[in-house]
Formats: structure tokens, sequence, C-alpha cells
């Protein structure tokens, strides 16, 4: 295990790299693969922490190619995204908020939005897409 700090934005926040298992484990419970750029990290991490300043969010995970590590340039950040509680304006200040941090960024965020009641549906947990969200999602 390597610590190291770093000195731009978001510097408190990376304190551990493992490079064996090519994942960052971050202090404030962000868990995300290592390959991703920068401004992907700082865009995730800045998406977090809008989020929870507004709303009480149970967690989130980076899921798709770049969780696999099987993207090219051309791929998205597909973020689930679970909250508390959850009605239409707040999903769609959700989307609001990945849109805008997307453009600073310029990277796409395409987020999927749920409540915890939702999530913890027994039908929902029987859909491949959940079963892919629990084994390949990466705690953000």
């Amino acid at each position: 295990m390597i610590k190291r700090n770093f000195s731009e934005n978001h510097d408190d926040i990376f304190d551990k790299i493992n490079y064996n298992q090519n994942i960052f484990r971050v202090s404030e419970g962000i868990t995300m693969i290592g390959i991703l750029s920068k401004h992907e990290k700082d865009a995730l991490a800045d998406i977090k922490s809008e989020i929870s300043r507004k709303y009480r969010l149970c967690w989130m995970k980076l899921i798709g190619s770049k969780a696999r590590g099987d993207f090219d340039e051309e791929s998205d950040l597909d973020v689930v995204i679970v909250l508390d509680e959850l009605n239409w304006e707040i999903e769609k200040d959700i989307y609001e908020i990945c849109f805008y941090t997307g453009l600073k960024y310029d990277i796409l965020i395409s987020p999927i939005v749920y409540s915890d009641d939702e999530i913890n549906n027994k039908l929902l947990q029987a859909t491949p897409f959940y079963k892919v969200v629990e084994k390949e999602g990466l705690l953000i």
C-alpha cells in the first residue's frame, strides 16, 4: 500500500493507492478503479459532495464499462445513486447536478437514481440490472 498526497483539488480525499488491485481507496469512502482520469475522479467527488450536501445520500456506485475496465474513449460514467428519499423534483436535480458537472469536466455522466426503498425492493433485486450493480459496481 502506497500513501500519497495530491496537490490539486480533493487532495485530502485521496490518501491511499492500491496499485496491485488497480483500485483507489479514498478516505471519504470513495472506491473507484484506478484507471479513471483525474477529471473523472474529480467529477465523481464533486457529484458526491453536492448530492450529500443537499440530500441524504445512501450510496453511489460506478457501473458499466468504466467499472469493468473495458471502456474506450467514447465511454461515459454510469453511476447508480441511491437516496434515502426520492421524488421527481429531487431526481430532476440529481440529473442536473450530473449534467452540469459533466459540462465542467467535459465528460458524459449517466445517473441512474433510486430511493432506498426502491433499491431494497425484492422484485428489483431479482433483476439482472441489480445483480450487475452488486457484482460489478464500485462504491463511490
